[in-house]
């Protein structure tokens, strides 16, 4: 923000900015904070710079020159260098050197992006994301191994299905109604979520502007049906620039304060690194039903993200709402 017309008018030029703004808060980048360790082989190129050409000066031209741009073998040496220090990370530590050799040139490039936010990011705990549907597929040996770390499971042997059925489910009462209040509780807070990725779309780390904004136009029919029917009702608002639902940011954040509405993507340096914020605010949006009750967030980490939150006793109504509007 230091380099545009505010910063010439305050210091004179965008280099005198950047360079005061620099000599001020050198200490918050040369610190290892989360925020200077996220930025990986970035941040060595920044220090080293810095050290070699005398600070402020160097700063600048780091930044005006843009971060460097890596190959496949310097993503596999960092990697490679990261094992030792991050035992969190899930990708790093599944990531297999002798796996990644197996795959043509073509393939290990689509598969070190799955890595990059869990690369550029050492503290992350996933650390990856498919970039197309196919990655669970294409890249199973990997996907398979992380998956198992993360869930705890052991995928040959036990297998995901997706059921809506409760009936037949161990420790459920006989009536099938998930009454909290005969466990005692006072009413709560629930929410019962789910996400959904269009087929015909690549996933949002891949997606260009273009589809962003054509996903969205696309679930506009969607939006129409709900808005249209008494159960639901509400709205559709939407921060993509010329959407006829289009609000302004004095809306959108008073959306974002309300929890109903998702936080500004572009500043979250793990979906940056990903290229699922890319785009940022295109593509954009949140339906919500006239209770607030009910909502779809579109263009976050999956296409859509769909919720449902109701305070009360009976799970059942969380529940089933949700599963009538994925229907």
């Amino acid at each position: 923000m230091f380099v545009g017309r505010f910063a010439q008018r305050t210091f004179g030029s965008a280099k005198k900015a950047t360079c005061a703004y620099f000599n001020v808060h050198a200490k918050r980048y040369l610190n290892a904070s989360t925020a200077t360790q996220a930025s990986g082989n970035n941040t060595k190129l920044l220090l080293g710079a810095l050290a070699a050409s005398g600070g402020a000066a160097a700063f600048y031209a780091y930044f005006q020159a843009g971060p460097k741009q890596l190959s496949n073998d310097e993503k596999v040496k960092m990697i490679m260098d990261l094992k030792a220090k991050v035992p969190n990370n899930i990708a790093i530590q599944t990531f297999d050197l002798d796996y990644y050799k197996s795959l043509s040139p073509d393939l290990q490039t689509r598969f070190l992006k799955c890595l990059d936010s869990g690369r550029e990011n050492p503290d992350s705990h996933m650390g990856c994301y498919a970039n197309n549907p196919d990655d669970y597929e294409t890249f199973k040996p990997f996907f398979k191994k992380a998956l198992e770390v993360y869930h705890k499971v052991d995928l040959s042997k036990q297998k995901h299905v997706n059921d809506w059925n409760f009936a037949g489910v161990a420790g459920l009462p006989s009536s099938g109604v998930l009454d909290l209040s005969k466990l005692g509780l006072p009413p709560l807070s629930m929410r019962v979520r789910t996400g959904r990725n269009l087929n015909r779309f690549p996933l949002p780390a891949s997606m260009t502007k273009e589809d962003r904004i054509n996903l969205e136009l696309e679930m506009g029919k969607v939006f129409d049906q709900l808005i249209a029917d008494p159960n639901f009702g509400g709205r559709y608002v939407s921060i993509t620039p010329g959407h006829k639902d289009y609000i302004d940011p004095k809306e959108y954040q008073q959306l974002v304060d309300a929890n109903i509405m998702f936080k500004d993507m572009s500043a979250d340096p793990y979906l940056n690194a990903a290229g699922i914020s890319s785009d940022w605010p295109h593509g954009r949006g949140c339906y919500m039903s006239a209770d607030k009750g009910f909502n779809i967030w579109v263009g976050e980490e999956d296409h859509l993200r769909i919720m449902c939150m109701q305070k009360g006793v009976l799970l059942n109504k969380v529940f089933d709402r949700l599963k009538a509007a994925v229907d």
